[in-house]
């Protein structure tokens, strides 16, 4: 068993990043935990793992199989626990190299070792989280600590993903997970702890985030009255209904590219949605040669919050401090540098400049609020931002969604008039593809 009491943790340049939480998780369990970007989910699986920044301050008490292991030595303690992140200790090493170090059963159902020659470095994002995902899914031990396994894979693998932690749950062990992603995660789940103000521990049917937005599941389960673990049944044979043809955005710029038309929405982001990583990656290059529009480059490290929101109000003509406004309400502080924000206020900080200058948005957090998408007073004149993704679930989220795949674009229009057709998704994806956020999400409300 995996026990936290009172658990707290204060960084020198974020301050207080969580505190108060306590939760366990017996043999065979899965705790999800959840939160918005920067509640600090990784650093609390860091904290258990005592690997923090020099200068942080823990506070709490944690315990393992009974025994309490807060002033222990990680070394002492490291032969329970199998940690997976998708930071890379050794980027030189080959695929192969680091596959061999896996189960050849769970190399093989994620498909890890399709290029052993590739180098860490070198590898997609994909590559490289599913090879290290093996690896920690193949370890002995009875803890499992997996920080965002789904984030940076495409749709595809989310199940299959989902399917191999709940195999080790059913192994007897212990396994807590972040992460964004939570759709497939939540079906599996037996606890949810939501980092907050004030966090929380329920059970999956029990619990509506306060802080981020729900999943698709969980819209279309309210939307039904039933609990998220009846929606596989309160689904059955319900009717689609007839598709729409038509995109639902009428102002629409059309773009020529070497692998079709492409149709932007003027007064709205439009998504562009690829079951592969690789194909995302070569439409981007082409997109972006055709139409000089580019994703937003990542701030020096020595940057400040204020200074990174100057430069992107001056290059898209944005009032000055309109965009610092936004990034401070968001949560951030202006005069941290770069470098000291923790990995999810890095994306956090770079993901909403992007949706305020519209440039590129590349495999955004899909639990952002949903009023991001809808409000067109977010974006800047014409200048309306293009998100590319291979995660379904952000799709439906979009009026307008072109899908691309083997170097074409082969759909487009609205969700459920493209997506629907092209993807073998389960019942809800395409079901929630049909309500509308205004009309379900009215009693959602994010907090801080």
């Amino acid at each position: 068993m995996l026990k936290f009491d009172n658990l707290g943790l204060w960084m020198p340049h974020s301050g207080l990043v969580f505190h108060g939480v306590n939760a366990e998780v017996e043999p065979g369990e899965i705790l999800v935990i959840a939160g918005r970007n920067g509640s600090g989910a990784s650093m609390l699986l860091n904290a258990l793992l005592a690997q923090l920044p020099p200068g942080s301050r823990r506070q709490g008490r944690i315990s393992i199989g009974g025994q309490d292991v807060t002033s222990s030595h990680p070394g002492e303690y490291a032969s329970q626990i199998s940690a997976f992140s998708s930071q890379w200790v050794n980027p030189s090493a080959r695929i192969g190299e680091v596959c061999r170090r896996a189960d050849p059963r769970i190399v093989a159902e994620l498909d890890a070792n399709a290029n052993p020659e590739v180098r860490v470095r070198q590898a997609t994002d994909s590559q490289r989280v599913r090879a290290n995902l093996a690896v920690a899914l193949s370890h002995p031990g009875p803890v499992l600590l997996l920080d965002q396994p789904l984030t940076l894979l495409e749709s595809r693998w989310h199940a299959t993903v989902a399917d191999l932690i709940a195999e080790q749950a059913s192994a007897g062990k212990a396994v807590v997970v972040s992460d964004h992603t939570l759709t497939w995660l939540l079906e599996r789940a037996s606890k949810v702890l939501e980092l907050g103000p004030t966090p929380r521990v329920c059970s999956p049917d029990d619990w509506w985030p306060s802080t981020i937005a729900p999943t698709s599941a969980q819209i279309l389960a309210r939307h039904l009255g039933v609990k998220l673990s009846e929606l596989g049944g309160a689904t059955k044979g319900v009717d689609f209904g007839p598709r729409p043809h038509l995109p639902h955005s009428t102002n629409l710029e059309s773009l020529d590219l070497d692998c079709g038309q492409l149709l932007r929405p003027m007064d709205a982001p439009s998504v562009i949605y690829s079951p592969s990583a690789e194909s995302l990656a070569e439409f981007q290059a082409e997109l972006t040669e055709a139409t000089q529009v580019t994703a937003l480059a990542k701030p020096d490290r020595a940057t400040s919050v204020a200074k990174a929101c100057r430069k992107a109000e001056k290059a898209s003509g944005l009032a000055k401090y309109e965009a610092l406004n936004h990034i401070v309400k968001a949560g951030l502080n202006a005069n941290m540098p770069f470098s000291k924000l923790s990995g999810g206020h890095q994306r956090l900080l770079i993901r909403e400049l992007a949706l305020l200058t519209g440039t590129l948005i590349v495999e955004p957090d899909h639990m952002i609020s949903p009023n991001l998408w809808l409000a067109p007073t977010n974006l800047v004149g014409n200048q309306s931002p293009i998100i590319l993704t291979t995660n379904i679930e952000t799709a439906t989220r979009f009026r307008q969604v072109a899908v691309v795949n083997q170097g074409k674009i082969i759909a487009q229009g609205s969700p459920s008039a493209t997506l629907a057709h092209i993807d073998e998704r389960p019942y809800f994806f395409h079901l929630t593809s049909r309500i509308s956020w205004q009309d379900i999400s009215t009693d959602w409300r994010p907090h801080g």
